[in-house]
This record gives structure tokens, sequence and C-alpha cells, in this order.
């Protein structure tokens, strides 16, 4: 009897640090930034940013935005639930900027690397809680950055990402 009441917590106990750890990215996700479009939408270089919403996230973008300002190029800018619906072959540039949940990225970047297969155009952001974490990606084509969501980096990592756009529009 004791081998089967350790067996049923041990299946308990994984059963409730399972639905700690994965749920929450369903039941909890952040909302998404609203669409829209700005810059010259005739330009030639076309980019699309597709995120969740928070004020680190939209410091990052906006940083990016006002960075490129002065150049010819249009930018798309999304939710990441919209990401499925785009098509994304005019884009130079792709930067999706999420979440980190359960030691993943959300779940509508990983679908949208698992169906594009021309991933040297992409950028993900990762935002964790802590720090030191660091975005690993099966996908090795793929820019990964991540950071804790510490407003005062904003601007360092969007010059991350701008450096990384930069090499891709060079190409």
């Amino acid at each position: 009897m004791p081998k089967k009441r350790l067996f049923l917590f041990t299946l308990m106990f994984l059963m409730l640090l399972a639905s700690g750890c994965f749920v929450p990215q369903y039941l909890y996700p952040q909302p998404d930034i609203s669409a829209i479009t700005t810059g010259d939408e005739e330009a030639a270089v076309q980019i699309l940013i597709a995120s969740r919403k928070s004020a680190f996230k939209q410091a990052v973008i906006d940083q990016i935005v006002i960075h490129f300002a002065d150049q010819s190029m249009s930018f798309r800018l999304i939710g990441l639930d919209q990401l499925n619906t785009q098509n994304t072959e005019s884009y130079q540039a792709i930067v999706l900027i999420n979440t980190c949940i359960a030691w993943n990225v959300d779940p509508a970047v990983r679908k949208f690397l698992k169906s594009h297969k021309d991933q040297n155009r992409i950028i993900v952001l990762t935002t964790a809680g802590d720090p030191d974490w660091e975005a690993q990606s099966d996908h090795e084509n793929v820019h990964t950055i991540s950071s804790a969501s510490v407003l005062a980096n904003a601007s360092g990592i969007a010059a991350d990402i701008i450096a990384q756009m930069n090499i891709l529009l060079q190409d």
C-alpha cells in the first residue's frame, strides 16, 4: 500500500508541476499590440514586427522605428496572434517580441517558426523575469536575443535588434 500512495503522490505532484509550468502561457497570455503600419508604405524595404503588449516591448519597438525613421521603409506592427495570417514573403526583416513562460517562447512564435522555412530574416526577442536566462532556438538561422523586461535596458536591446536588422538589410 505505501508504494501505491507514493506513486499517486508522485503522479499528482508531476501533474501539479506541469500545470504550473505550462498552463499559464495558454491561460494568461499577454495581450497583443494593436496593428498599425507606419513609414512609407510604398518603400522597397518592408519590416514586420509582431509583439505582445508591455511597456518594455513598446519602448523597444518605438526605438527601432525611430532609428529608421529617416530611411525609406515601412513597418507593419501586429500582435503575435496575427502572425500566421500574414504573407511574410515581402518582408526583408521580421522581428518577433515575446515573453518566456515556463522556459519556452510564446506558442504563437513556436508555431510561426515551425511553418516558415526561410528563417534567416527572423529576429526573436524573448523577455524573461530572470536576467540571466538565454533563449534557445532549434532553428539555426533565427537570430535570438533574450533580456529581462527592465525598461532602463530597452535602448540597449533595441540597439541589438537594430544591429541584427542592419545585417539583414545589407544582404
